[in-house]
């Protein structure tokens, strides 16, 4: 019985290992492509591209885009989708 549990107990601990790993080096993955993402899209904020958009919105919309907490809203949608693509693009787990 020690034996098998045993067995069961190191199969376990090798695939978290595996995981660990894994999840590990796809977040330091994306730390370090982020650092070359990031300016190129503030270079594209700072040049007036989303300020220009976002500055044509009534104030009468921004009062229920505040009420609302959309900002906050479609962030989280935006993470939930990219955690949706990158589980499914693992081949043992999604």
């Amino acid at each position: 019985m020690q034996k098998a549990f045993m067995i069961v107990f190191g199969w376990l601990l090798r695939g978290a290992q595996l995981k660990f790993i894994l999840f590990t080096t796809i977040a330091a993955l994306f730390t370090f492509l982020l650092s070359f993402v990031v300016p190129e899209i503030s270079d594209f904020v700072n040049t007036g591209g989303l300020n220009s958009a976002f500055s044509s919105i009534d104030t009468r919309v921004w009062y229920f885009i505040n009420l609302m907490n959309l900002v906050s809203g479609i962030t989280l949608i935006i993470s939930a989708y990219i955690a949706r693509f990158i589980i499914r693009r693992l081949p043992f787990i999604g």
